[in-house]
């Protein structure tokens, strides 16, 4: 369903009933509190990212450590001390305590902790990423479906305190198009992630995919031609820690999948991202927004049948959510139930 279709539904429907419902932006509020609401109520199938990528770092061990009992500051020598050590942990041979590093200056590390190991130089050191950025629109982390009975090698762990706003070039929209493009010396892989939004002084708009460091696709249409430059920012910055993936001496691609978060639409041309069976369900819970809005008696109602019609949905078409069960065994072994228990005098 297009943004415009359902405000042009919802006011044919509702004007008559609700005394401010022809109001536009009381309306295209209300449907996009309907989108959301419906997104996050299932696991929906037609949300899944089945193959995000994920680079996994080794451990750098190039080099050796000097160490001043009490002091944040750590000095490398014969290492490539890049910035992107920010973030990660520090520690020597001396001891196995993990310290978080919280800049880089030239060969100078500076941590979280004043050091609690007496002081050393020449130490064998390992510095090693234990913390990863995740897309923005992550909802829900699913398990590897190629690894039976393994949960996700992912967990999320609040937001990642060292993200940054990324800033670097120009940007130009095309009125109507989800894609923008970037000039100017942009570097976007890497840098911005899928539920990030692009600040250009128009309406914010959410990025879908991240297609090349010069591309990306939104969520939302483009109102209107123009180039500026521009802000990337991200209102869940995540970062997950890695569960059962083992170091190397080379980098990994980990794929995971996951369900993505639904944001509002904004231009007349954007869509639900679901299905048609949905539509009826957002048109639901967007009338009992609009009424809640007026203060209209029996909104909780409303909002109430919205809900039944979303669960009837759910439970009448079990494809359109992904269920757990699904990828994992019985807890039963086989043999075990009921109805074998008959061949052998039970359960008469």
């Amino acid at each position: 369903m297009r943004f415009i279709d359902g405000r042009n539904q919802l006011s044919l429907e509702y004007t008559k009933s609700v005394g401010s419902a022809g109001n536009v932006a009381q309306i295209d509020s209300a449907l996009n509190f309907g989108k959301v609401e419906v997104g996050k109520y299932s696991l929906w199938r037609h949300l899944e990212v089945p193959n995000n990528e994920l680079v996994v770092i080794p451990n750098y061990e190039t080099g050796t450590a000097t160490i001043t009992k009490g002091s944040c500051t750590v000095t490398l020598a014969g290492a490539s001390v890049s910035a992107d050590f920010k973030g990660r942990y520090f520690s020597s041979s001396r001891s196995s305590v993990q310290y978080e590093i919280a800049d880089v200056s030239g060969n100078d590390l500076t941590l979280k902790s004043e050091v609690a190991e007496d002081s050393g130089g020449g130490l064998k050191f390992s510095i090693f990423k234990k913390w990863y950025r995740l897309p923005s629109d992550i909802r829900v982390v699913l398990p590897d479906y190629e690894k039976n009975e393994m949960p996700t090698n992912i967990e999320v762990h609040g937001y990642d305190e060292y993200w940054s706003e990324y800033s670097i070039g120009n940007v130009s929209f095309t009125k109507n198009s989800k894609t923008a493009t970037f000039t100017g010396g942009s570097a976007l892989l890497g840098n911005v992630y899928p539920g990030d939004m692009i600040d250009a002084g128009k309406p914010l708009y959410r990025i879908r995919t991240v297609d090349s460091d010069t591309q990306i696709t939104m969520v939302n249409k483009s109102k209107e031609t123009f180039s500026s430059e521009f802000t990337i920012k991200s209102d869940s910055p995540y970062k997950g820690f890695l569960v059962g993936v083992s170091n190397s001496t080379e980098k990994q691609i980990l794929r995971f999948p996951y369900i993505r978060c639904l944001y509002p639409m904004i231009s007349d041309f954007d869509d639900t991202e679901l299905p048609p069976d949905f539509d009826r369900c957002i048109l639901d819970f967007a009338k009992s927004e609009i009424m809640r809005m007026n203060n209209a008696t029996g909104w909780e109602q409303e909002f109430n049948m919205a809900q039944r019609r979303l669960q009837k949905l759910e439970n009448d078409n079990k494809d359109l959510v992904w269920h757990a069960a699904q990828q994992f065994s019985p807890i039963i072994p086989r043999g075990l139930g009921r109805s074998e228990g008959r061949r052998f005098g039970g359960f008469r």
